[in-house]
């Protein structure tokens, strides 16, 4: 979080504005460009590129502008233990 919240911080004093909102779908200029970004507070924000950094949910996002992408968000945190001594269910 550390480094990330610095980031945030130099990309601020460079004019980036960072706006709280989901991406609920995208108008396409043409079969393979963006031409706007519908936010789902009703914003729409004109898009010149279109950068898809969405994690695990990128091929939803993918798919609002008609393209296919192989991810499955999964979990990440499985922990297994054990001990010598025995647990009541």
């Amino acid at each position: 979080p550390g480094l990330m919240q610095a980031f945030r911080r130099k990309a601020r004093t460079q004019g980036v504005n960072y706006l709280a909102a989901t991406v609920t779908g995208l108008t396409m200029a043409s079969p393979q460009k963006v031409g706007e970004v519908v936010l789902d507070n009703g914003d729409r924000l004109a898009a010149g590129t279109v950068i898809n950094a969405a994690g695990p949910w990128s091929a939803g996002v993918a798919r609002m502008a008609g393209a296919e992408l192989p991810v499955v968000p999964s979990k990440r945190c499985v922990f297994v233990f054990e001990t010598p001594a025995r647990i009541e269910n």
